[in-house]
């Protein structure tokens, strides 16, 4: 039995893994998918929504398991799960990045954006309670994150996508070889993401040391787009990590 915790990216809350956490349950493994703060039911005000509240708590979360976790990060939360895994290395039994963001220590997210040379996402500068945010309207979140949904799965879902705080896309990672370096770490790939660059993708992969990498032909939201696919991913990784 594997135990499994799934981190949301930005925009987004746990709703979106609900289509991958039941096969996994059903599989005998044990998943935990929280809302990070300010984001679905946690309601936090934006102005405490930064990249050290979201690792910690991914890191709260994580210290309720008795075993060792795979941490499984979408998108901007590569950042955050990587965060993670330098707090509490020894309670990590691999990392797996969807499609994700791994800035290297001193880096961040907003870092990573500037390196794509495939992908310019539109967003809306807003602010909420006087926080700077961005918003992303649903043609941009269409053309981007879900350019593979069926008309009735995004019509469900993009309500549900909120204001992203800005301030946890500039905060630099620490990131030390001590701790996050040696925590095992897999990639998946998704080959028709217009949200990632491919090739960024593979650059970050390979930086990072991931072994192994792994690609879906999916858009940059498998976990509605191809749940199946994404959970035997996923649950053929969890047996690497037990090697």
């Amino acid at each position: 039995m594997a135990n499994f915790v799934l981190v949301h990216g930005a925009y987004h809350a746990a709703w979106c893994w609900q289509r991958v956490v039941p096969v996994l349950e059903q599989a005998g493994h044990r998943v935990s998918a929280p809302d990070l703060p300010g984001h679905g039911d946690d309601k936090a005000p934006p102005a405490d929504v930064t990249m050290s509240s979201y690792a910690g708590r991914v890191a709260e979360v994580v210290a309720g398991f008795e075993a060792p976790v795979i941490l499984v990060g979408h998108s901007m939360a590569g950042a955050v799960v990587a965060q993670a895994a330098e707090l509490m290395p020894d309670r990590i039994a691999q990392v797996i990045f969807l499609t994700a963001y791994i800035p290297a220590d001193g880096q961040s997210v907003a870092d990573m954006v500037r390196q794509d040379t495939n992908v310019r996402i539109p967003v809306t500068r807003l602010e909420h309670d006087g926080v700077p945010c961005l918003g992303i309207e649903p043609y941009a979140l269409g053309r981007h994150f879900y350019h593979d949904a069926n008309p009735e799965d995004f019509a469900w879902l993009k309500d549900k996508v909120q204001t992203q705080p800005i301030a946890p896309f500039g905060a630099a990672l620490n990131l030390s070889a001590e701790n996050f370096d040696r925590v095992k770490k897999a990639y998946i790939l998704c080959r028709d993401d217009r949200a990632i660059g491919f090739s960024l993708q593979r650059q970050m992969a390979a930086r990072c040391g991931c072994n192994p990498v792994v690609t879906m032909k999916s858009g940059h939201s498998p976990f509605i787009t191809a749940p199946n696919e994404l959970c035997q991913l996923l649950l053929g990784l969890a047996g690497d990590s037990d090697n």
